[in-house]
């Protein structure tokens, strides 16, 4: 295995260092014009810096508040600078939904004089609507933006522009049968905002015994709000609260409705059918994420750090819980063939719970395996010279094909 590794590792590195000879050369002619290559913060542009706050998960703090140091000096930046953010929520990839939902909120964080004055963001309201209720929305994204609009609600709670952040906040909370309270979500710091916990308070309890399992937000495994969103949605009856309340970390806007067709003990098997879609949004994101970093910043990078630690979650539950359903999953397809011969055919609620776990959980082990590989890579105990270049993000994709076809 190391051998293996170290081979594709000197490959890559060779190749990283044909490219960054000629970046060099580029970069030397600009410092000869008396250039600053890495460009200073404070001449970019507003919607330069959004973006790169974005796509980098606001791992450069002085991008972040250089943008909210300029919002509102210039009405044009600043307009293209929301744009950005629409454009991101809008986004296909829900690692930077998630990472354009908290510059947001930190943007109204630092700034809420501004935003209380400013009516200026109803088209970056009515794309979070749409996109926190649209169907292809991942679970995760969902309960981000969901926070987002909460958050907003909190931070303008006295301000004239209340208006529509608090109509959004109601249309999400009724369309998603949340119970969020009307004031919205605390915000303590921006450490809250900006790392990898959810912006929901953390000093409120997270578990709360006497309401059944607590409703902990995908993309946060200390979420406090969710503890009274699950009483009577995600334990079926008084036997399954403990068991619930060890292995949950439902999110609350997917605590919403129950899945089609379940059945039995609905509470246990509907909130099983909802961490499987939880499992694969965290998944889905912790690939795109390590997809889109460089192999230096995979052990430091914040959002990678959250999903990763998601998807080890939703593994534990899964593998908890999958002997159980094959046991009944078996007796219900005897039970089925032993009564009705010609409805064979026809998979039960368990039969279709089995297969959900099976299938997330093999999603679970190749992006967790995945991780590992080019974990293990970041930490090689292969010296790396002091000069030598950082790897790319699109050497660390050349990476992964190199591994996958050994």
């Amino acid at each position: 295995m190391e051998y293996r590794f170290r081979n594709a590792l000197d490959l890559l590195r060779g190749m990283n260092n044909f490219v960054q000879n000629n970046i060099e050369k580029s970069q030397d002619q600009l410092r000869l014009l008396g250039r600053d290559v890495r460009g200073d913060r404070t001449s970019w542009k507003m919607s330069r810096l959004a973006e790169y706050a974005i796509h980098s998960h606001m791992e450069d703090r002085e991008a972040v508040a250089e943008l909210c140091n300029k919002l509102g000096i210039d009405p044009q930046e600043t307009e293209e600078s929301f744009k950005v953010l629409v454009n991101n929520i809008r986004s296909a990839l829900p690692s930077v939904q998630v990472s354009a939902a908290k510059l947001w909120v930190i943007m109204i964080y630092r700034c809420r004089p501004y935003f209380a004055s400013h009516t200026h963001e109803q088209i970056l309201l009515e794309t979070v609507e749409e996109v926190a209720l649209g169907p292809r929305t991942s679970p995760v994204v969902r309960d981000r933006l969901v926070e987002a609009v909460g958050a907003s609600v909190f931070l303008l709670k006295d301000a004239e522009t209340l208006g529509p952040y608090r109509s959004t906040w109601t249309k999400l909370r009724q369309s998603l049968e949340l119970t969020y309270p009307d004031e919205g979500i605390v915000i303590i710091d921006e450490d809250q905002i900006i790392s990898a916990k959810s912006f929901i308070a953390p000093s409120a309890p997270s578990r709360s015994p006497s309401n059944g399992p607590s409703s902990h937000n995908s993309i946060d495994d200390s979420s406090s709000a969710g503890s009274k969103q699950d009483t009577g949605q995600v334990a079926g009856d008084g036997s399954t609260d403990q068991e619930n309340e060890q292995c949950s970390t439902r999110s609350p806007a997917m605590e919403a409705k129950p899945s089609p067709g379940t059945s039995g003990p609905v509470g246990n098997v509907r909130w099983l059918f909802e961490e499987c879609e939880s499992a694969r949004g965290n998944c889905r994101i912790l690939s795109e994420s390590l997809l889109h970093t460089t192999l230096d910043s995979i052990l430091k990078d914040p959002l990678i750090k959250e999903f990763r630690e998601n998807t080890m979650t939703s593994k534990e539950i899964i593998d908890a819980h999958i002997e159980t359903a094959t046991i009944s999953a078996d007796n219900a397809r005897a039970k089925r063939s032993s009564n009705d011969s010609s409805n064979s055919a026809t998979r039960s609620t368990e039969e279709q719970l089995l297969q959900a776990l099976v299938t997330t959980q093999a999603e679970i082990k190749y992006t967790l395996q995945s991780y590992d590989e080019l974990a293990e890579l970041a930490n090689s105990s292969s010296p790396v010279d002091a000069g030598e270049p950082p790897i790319s993000r699109q050497m660390v994709i050349v990476l992964i094909l190199m591994l996958e076809c050994y």
